[in-house]
This record gives C-alpha cells, sequence and structure tokens, in this order.
C-alpha cells in the first residue's frame, strides 16, 4: 500500500493525484472530440452508417449538442453522488463508463444507437467534471491549490487537440484493418480501451492511499 507523502505537510501524494486527472481530463475530452471527425469521415465517404439522413451536416451537430446535454445533466446529480459515496469513487466510474460506452459506440450497426451511445458517454463524463475540484482541494496543500487545479484542467484543451490530430490517421490506420466502410470505428476501440486503462489507473492509485477508494 502507498503510504508515501509530499511537500512534509502530510498531503498523500498530491503531485501525482494531479497526473491522473490530468490524464483523467485528455481521455474524457478526446472522447467527446472524436465523434466531429468521424462523423465527418462518414458523411465524405457516403457511408452506408449515414445514407438516408437528409442533413447529414446537421445531424453531426445534433449529436455534438446531445452529447454535451448528457454531461451537462449529470453535472449536478454528479456532486451529489460525490458528496454521498465518496469523489473518489464517482471519478473512477465515471473514467470506466466513458471508456466502456466509447467502446461499444464502435460496435454500434445502428445510426439511433451510436447516438444513443453518445449520449451515455456524455452522462458518464459529467459526474467527472463535479467531483475532480474536492479532490484536488482536499489532498492538496493549500498555496498549490490554484497550481494543481490549473494544471488538470489543461488535460480538456490536451486531449481536444490530441483528438483532432489522430483521429484521421487512425481511421487511415483502420481502413487497412477493417476496410473503408468500418474505418471510423478504429478511433472508438482505440481511446475507449486507452480511457477504460486510464480508469482502472486511478482506482489502483486511489486505493493506494489511506483511506482506500
Amino acid at each position: 500500500m502507498e503510504a508515501s507523502r509530499e511537500g512534509g505537510r502530510g498531503y498523500p501524494a498530491y503531485r501525482t493525484l494531479w497526473i491522473w486527472l490530468l490524464l483523467g481530463w485528455i481521455v474524457s475530452y478526446a472522447d467527446r472530440t472524436i465523434t466531429g471527425p468521424v462523423v465527418s469521415y462518414m458523411i465524405e465517404n457516403d457511408l452506408a452508417f449515414v445514407q438516408g439522413v437528409e442533413s447529414p451536416f446537421a445531424l453531426g451537430g445534433l449529436i455534438g449538442s446531445m452529447f454535451f446535454a448528457g454531461y451537462m445533466l449529470t453535472q449536478f446529480p454528479g456532486g451529489y453522488l460525490g458528496d454521498r459515496y465518496g469523489h473518489r469513487t464517482i471519478i473512477v466510474i465515471s473514467i470506466v463508463w466513458a471508456g466502456v460506452a466509447t467502446l461499444v459506440s464502435g460496435l454500434m450497426t445502428a445510426l439511433i444507437g451510436f447516438v444513443a451511445l453518445r449520449v451515455i458517454t456524455g452522462l458518464g463524463e459529467g459526474t467527472f467534471y463535479s467531483n475532480d475540484r474536492s479532490v484536488i482541494t482536499k489532498q492538496t496543500p493549500f498555496e498549490k491549490r490554484s497550481l494543481g487545479m490549473g494544471m488538470v484542467i489543461t488535460g480538456l484543451a490536451i486531449g481536444l487537440t490530441l483528438a483532432l490530430v489522430f483521429t484521421v490517421p487512425l481511421i487511415n490506420l483502420g481502413s487497412s484493418v477493417f476496410g473503408a466502410e468500418e474505418a471510423w470505428r478504429t478511433p472508438f476501440f482505440v481511446l475507449g480501451v486507452i480511457t477504460v486503462v486510464v480508469g482502472f489507473g486511478m482506482h489502483r492509485f486511489f486505493r493506494s492511499q489511506r483511506g482506500g477508494i
């Protein structure tokens, strides 16, 4: 069991905590951002997945909006659940939920199921945002809390950038594995696995801290 403490102030491994929460933001926002490039690929290549849709570009905007609505709706209940059952517990559930939902999104064969899974992904991710601030505040020395929050929230921009840069190369890689018609699934598989790994890494880190998860 990890019992290390940093800074000589009795705070448990707060810098390591920052890194894990940073990774949480990165994967969360990457999972969210890949939807746009993927839908654009579907439209540009006239995939069967979106054939018959009268306004496909409007569909892409709708999916993004519904995803945003999903995680907006769970920020308040996510905070309530964090206060009741533990902020670290809800953080881990949120990240694993997002990873599994992202993986399953890549398995969808019907458009309505794909849209539903994107909304479900957002519902899970929303609970992360209302709990990481509390954990940072609790485990970080007072004079370093703003620094910690600033570092952690940078993961949002990093995740967005990585998703925009690497989604197309991942789709191209998928073309050689699954074919052009199914290549769009690759980003969801790759990011879904990475997100689940981050979630279980967080779980292991929190369990190593005094008091468990």
